[in-house]
């Protein structure tokens, strides 16, 4: 592939949904060792709702991270899973 200006020469965050933060946090973390640069835990009002949910950011050596978000509610993060068939985009706010 040519070296072009118009491809992204980085990333902010890619955010995924996870069921486990411990667990993602242990290999992200443990594993691979990427270091945890950030957690928080907040609650915005997506899809007419509010929903409460945990997010933690994996450091790359760009600067930019891995994100990954754990919502507090079960049907929360059924709705918004990878899995689910009626699943919802949070970028689609």
């Amino acid at each position: 592939m040519p070296d072009t200006p118009l491809l992204p020469r980085r990333l902010h965050h890619n955010a995924w949904t996870t069921r486990d933060m411990a667990a993602t946090r242990a290999f992200y973390e443990d594993v691979i060792g990427l270091p945890l640069v950030a957690t928080w835990c907040e609650s915005d009002r997506l899809f007419g709702r509010v929903r409460t949910y945990v997010h933690c950011f994996f450091g790359l050596a760009d600067g930019s991270a891995l994100a990954f978000f754990q919502f507090a509610d079960a049907p929360d993060a059924e709705e918004f899973s990878p899995r689910s068939r009626k699943r919802r985009s949070i970028t689609s706010r």
